[in-house]
């Protein structure tokens, strides 16, 4: 059985009453929603306590959630990008509240490997040395 998705949610911000508004599928939209923690045990939306929670949320009419990711899980040293772990965040929202929206947190912190694979592209200050225990693994 092929799978199916809800519509894409068109969003943008446009004045409404004089001032800027979310606005969702041509409506304004209260601009509330719950955030998954980046804390071990509550940021994977496909596990049991976040499911519990988006759903508590959803029943409560909170239909807005961000999840977290981080570039370093998303791009690999051979230069691919692999969305897998994007996507299933997402399933994890849609499974708990299908009319949700889900906005995607990302976090543009080098990953050590590329930090250690372009140390001149890294920021040194002039009076510490450079911590680099991400790039070698030893200080």
């Amino acid at each position: 059985m092929p799978i199916t998705y809800p519509s894409p949610l068109k969003a943008e911000v446009r004045k409404h009453l004089g001032k800027p508004t979310l606005w969702i599928n041509e409506q304004p939209f209260y601009p509330m929603l719950y955030s998954l923690t980046d804390c071990p045990g509550g940021r994977w939306s496909w596990e049991e306590i976040p499911q519990r929670n988006i759903q508590h949320f959803a029943n409560q009419g909170v239909t807005l959630f961000q999840v977290d990711l981080w570039l370093e899980q998303l791009f690999a040293p051979d230069d691919t990008l692999d969305i897998t772990l994007a996507q299933r965040q997402v399933r994890g929202i849609l499974a708990a509240c299908p009319t949700a929206g889900v906005f995607i947190r990302l976090h543009v912190n080098a990953a050590p490997w590329w930090n250690a694979e372009h140390p001149d592209e890294c920021t040194e200050y002039a009076d510490i040395e450079a911590d680099r225990t991400e790039l070698t693994g030893q200080k």
